[in-house]
């Protein structure tokens, strides 16, 4: 006689822990059949879909996290309509260009529409190797743009400073020219 056709087996209700996987489980049997089972462990045992899952959601995410910086990355190094390099500070943008004697600085808005030059003042403070410090007023050149002259071509970087109605962009570009120059 087996355990199923014994009258003892019959409707009687056993609890039991089973040891067979990393983490222990509770099993109830009932009438010499498994009915459920509770995990005691803290965590239960992975099943193959749960566990790709789980590598999917991680893989969309690292995918994601490249995405997101390396746009920020692009934005910060953006070209402008004029071909000068784009930085952004309060949601405008401030292009910079020139190697020459003179700067060319342009001021757009979020959406990359020029912004009038007119009730708008500035100036650039250049900084040297030698920690010195230079600045020339940013004058303003045709309806949308503005113009410096440059003290010296051999400077570190330069900070740009707009005032627009008592608020106050800035924005630090590097000397690419001399950078260009030493390639």
């Amino acid at each position: 006689m087996n355990a199923s056709n014994s009258p003892v087996g019959q409707g009687l209700k056993q609890t039991f822990v089973m040891w067979g996987h990393s983490e222990p489980a509770l099993i109830e049997k009932e009438g010499g059949r498994c009915k459920a089972g509770v995990y005691l462990g803290k965590n239960k045992p992975e099943n193959s879909i749960s566990k790709r899952i789980w590598v999917m959601k991680r893989t969309a995410l690292l995918i994601l996290l490249v995405f997101v910086f390396g746009n920020f990355q692009a934005q910060n190094n953006q070209k402008g309509p004029q071909q000068g390099v784009v930085k952004t500070d309060k949601n405008c943008k401030i292009e910079f260009l020139g190697c020459m004697d003179h700067l060319e600085i342009y001021l757009y808005d979020s959406s990359f529409q020029a912004m009038n030059n007119s009730d708008i003042t500035g100036q650039v403070q250049f900084y040297h190797n030698d920690k010195t410090i230079t600045t020339a007023p940013l004058v303003p050149y045709g309806k949308e743009g503005f113009t410096a002259k440059l003290p010296v071509k051999a400077y570190k970087e330069c900070l740009v400073r707009l005032e627009i109605r008592k608020t106050i962009l800035s924005a630090k570009f590097v000397n690419e020219c001399v950078i260009a120059q030493t390639k």
